[in-house]
């Protein structure tokens, strides 16, 4: 999934798929802050175990005390949110959308909308464990919000080893996942 250019690099205000959620004023955290907030109510999701893989994924990649907010929405939700940033009239996987240097200091400075729905379903159709899934497309998520890109063929075998290393982690099989062919960038694992 190809990562928002900068001018495409702005809260999506007008969604309710994507709330900015605040902190404490003056509050900033030791280590990565990653909230997850479920916006869907089809799949099933351990929001503690989540938020505690991210957490630990966005320190092991160096996002500092970035605050990061993750949001779990349907194919709906995703869908007009690409259409609305990309201008694409499609279901995406994933989107991340990095808000510094605008974003107030009490507020998130990064978002990643996660489309559960697109999760569940690739997992159903090839086999493999919609909660693995769900957090790969999550980690895909981090890693653009690290400064990972996926547009050309060296960069895209580069993030999805990285993806595969932090399933490895959280206790995935990472050889159920395939890398995705070249001719789909932008969707994780899809046929």
């Amino acid at each position: 999934m190809p990562e928002p250019n900068p001018s495409e690099r702005r809260p999506p205000e007008s969604s309710d798929a994507s709330p900015r959620v605040g902190r404490a004023p003056g509050s900033r955290p030791d280590r990565p802050h990653v909230q997850v907030q479920n916006r869907q109510r089809r799949l099933p999701v351990d929001i503690r175990r989540l938020q505690r893989e991210l957490g630990r994924v966005a320190e092991c990649e160096g996002l500092g005390d970035r605050a990061i907010s993750v949001v779990l929405v349907s194919d709906r939700n995703i869908r007009q949110l690409n259409r609305d940033f990309h201008g694409r009239d499609d279901v995406t996987d994933v989107l991340a959308f990095d808000y510094r240097p605008t974003s107030h200091p009490d507020d998130v400075d990064a978002e990643v909308v996660v489309s559960a729905h697109r999760a569940e379903a690739e997992a159903l159709h090839r086999g493999l464990p919609p909660d693995g899934e769900l957090l790969l497309y999550c980690v895909h998520g981090l890693l653009h919000l690290a400064g990972y890109d996926d547009r050309d063929p060296a960069d895209r075998r580069r993030m999805w080893r990285r993806q595969l290393g932090h399933l490895t982690e959280a206790g995935f099989s990472a050889l159920r996942w395939q890398e995705p062919s070249s001719e789909t960038p932008e969707r994780q694992g899809a046929p």
